[in-house]
């Protein structure tokens, strides 16, 4: 097994290192994809480790994590007020907004404290809450 801290790189040439090793990171490479339909961050620079392990029979695993990605949730997640915990966006903001809007609703975070703790994510919600 091997660790290792990489450089800073645009999020191009990083995400054509995580298709590269798609097998072991299609979830990393699936949230590159998405962040990207959200808008122009081809030009953000992503602080990147690599986990490497050479199996048993030889084979090479490489695992990648975006340490700063700021779309992954590393850099969201310390902002984000949503309190459902137990969400698997929370703090990926763009996937939040996708998913929301698709079902009609509005992220928790355009609501007040207390309007966002009623998990009522409608407009109608908002607009009550004072948020329109």
């Amino acid at each position: 097994v091997t660790m290792l801290g990489m450089e800073h790189m645009p999020l191009h040439q990083f995400k054509t290192i995580v298709e590269r090793y798609r097998a072991d990171n299609a979830e990393l490479l699936e949230s590159i994809t998405t962040d990207q339909d959200c808008g122009d961050i081809e030009h953000l620079r992503v602080n990147w480790a690599v986990i490497a392990i050479k199996e048993d029979d030889g084979a090479l695993r490489v695992f990648i994590q975006a340490n700063s990605h700021p779309f992954a949730g590393e850099e969201s997640l310390d902002h984000c007020t949503c309190t459902y915990v137990a969400c698997d966006k929370r703090g990926r903001c763009c996937e939040c907004v996708i998913y929301h809007r698709d079902k009609g609703e509005v992220p928790g975070c355009f609501f007040s404290v207390a309007g966002e703790r009623s998990y009522d994510r409608t407009l109608k919600k908002l607009c009550e809450d004072g948020g329109c």
